[in-house]
């Protein structure tokens, strides 16, 4: 329901339109998560993640692009390749609703997260609410180092340089930035309902 209701509000282009999608998704998933009691968003329901397995997951998949963000052009380029740019008439970045359909299916045929991206260790014993708060902090600070990354880069260079997903391959910037706004909406999705 989450992700069909974000295909409507949706689909951004510009380097802009991709910052406030980035936020608004963002956002989405802080008040959610914030709205959750403290021990309900670490509590583990059989066979999926907690609210606050979801964020730890979510900090590091947005760290990782950032990181990738912040890395020199001419290292971007020897490690992934440049994207081709024919002309203005035929871009080289999918759109939002391709992402999304690539992910999707990716999910459906048994795709899942896999080493750092996989949440370790992130039970409380005692102050629930304190490792909560610090929990949302990470993802605070996470979504504006991204935005900050993001708003360094001429939008021209969005299609150009790339960054490898680890189940879609090299994707181009435009791509990877589409990617973590499907990629929130969709654990914001499986994380209604946890708190």
């Amino acid at each position: 329901m989450i992700e069909t209701m974000t295909d409507q509000l949706i689909s951004p282009n510009t380097k802009t339109e991709l910052i406030h999608a980035l936020n608004t998704s963002h956002e989405a998933v802080c008040q959610l998560c914030q709205g959750c009691a403290p021990q309900a968003f670490f509590a583990h329901p059989v066979g999926v993640w907690s609210a606050a397995e979801n964020v730890v997951h979510l900090v590091e998949s947005l760290s990782a692009v950032t990181r990738g963000l912040k890395m020199p052009r001419l290292v971007l380029a020897g490690m992934f390749g440049k994207a081709e740019v024919a002309d203005a008439a035929k871009p080289t970045s999918r759109s939002y609703a391709t992402i999304q359909a690539l992910y999707a299916e990716a999910l459906r045929q048994g795709a899942q997260a896999s080493g750092r991206y996989v949440p370790q260790n992130v039970n409380v014993s005692s102050d629930f609410a304190a490792a909560q708060q610090g929990i949302l902090a990470n993802w605070v600070s996470a979504g504006e180092k991204l935005s900050a990354a993001v708003a360094a880069w001429d939008e021209a260079d969005l299609d150009v340089y790339r960054l490898p997903h680890p189940i879609l391959g090299n994707l181009t910037l435009r791509e990877m930035l589409l990617w973590v706004v499907v990629h929130n909406w969709h654990h914001h999705g499986d994380m209604v309902g946890l708190g």
